[in-house]
């Protein structure tokens, strides 16, 4: 069975523009054909929360948000439409039992950097969502230096969990495999994990340098 990803891609600059993320998602789904992808714009927490309980119960999905962002708060389209942490961990409460296993934030800053706070808010969403993995960035992140992390992180951590959902200490080693191949480029878009792929929740990485 093919692994689900949904992209909720925000409006970057125009309301005209075309998707910017969907064309990598796509191009991945064509090549590699391990993978699903489904698409949707949201511009707001109302269309967050929407797209977020629409995904069918038990899909374990990746649920991928990308959209701009600042300190603990979602930007998906204008000013009056900014998303807090508290307002992104409303939304994910419409999330249907084990319908998101992944979820990860492709916005800039969104995970705060100190590291209690941030711990406190992947554990959050987690909660929220009801996921396996939650991760995102704590600093400004260069295009097409997080498109990679983003899309080796679905290659090389999602998809494998996704074949063997209950080989635990197998997802935890691609886990580590993956932020040890990308650790210097990882460190300096400020990528943030919580991982439950064990028993054990585990912060990756301990601490940001």
């Amino acid at each position: 069975m093919k692994a689900p990803v949904f992209v909720l891609e925000g409006i970057w600059e125009t309301l005209l523009e075309p998707p910017h993320v969907l064309p990598y998602l796509a191009a991945y789904e064509q090549s590699h054909r391990e993978a699903n992808v489904f698409h949707r714009t949201f511009r707001n927490q109302a269309d967050l929360a929407y797209y977020i309980g629409r995904i069918p119960k038990g899909k374990q999905a990746f649920v991928y948000v990308a959209c701009h962002g600042q300190v603990g708060v979602l930007d998906p389209s204008d000013k009056a439409s900014k998303i807090p942490a508290t307002g992104v961990v409303e939304a994910l409460s419409a999330a249907k039992h084990q319908s998101i296993a992944f979820l990860h934030f492709g916005c800039c800053e969104f995970v705060q950097s100190e590291d209690a706070t941030r711990r406190a808010t992947l554990s959050n969403l987690m909660q929220a969502a009801g996921a396996q993995w939650v991760s995102g960035y704590a600093k400004p992140v260069d295009w097409l230096s997080s498109m990679l992390v983003d899309l080796a992180l679905i290659s090389a951590v999602y998809i494998p969990w996704h074949n063997e959902p209950t080989k635990a200490a197998k997802a935890h080693r691609a886990a580590n495999e993956f932020l040890h191949s990308y650790e210097q480029l990882a460190r300096e878009l400020g990528f943030s994990a919580l991982s439950r792929l064990t028993n054990q929740p585990t912060l990756f990485p301990r601490r940001l340098i």
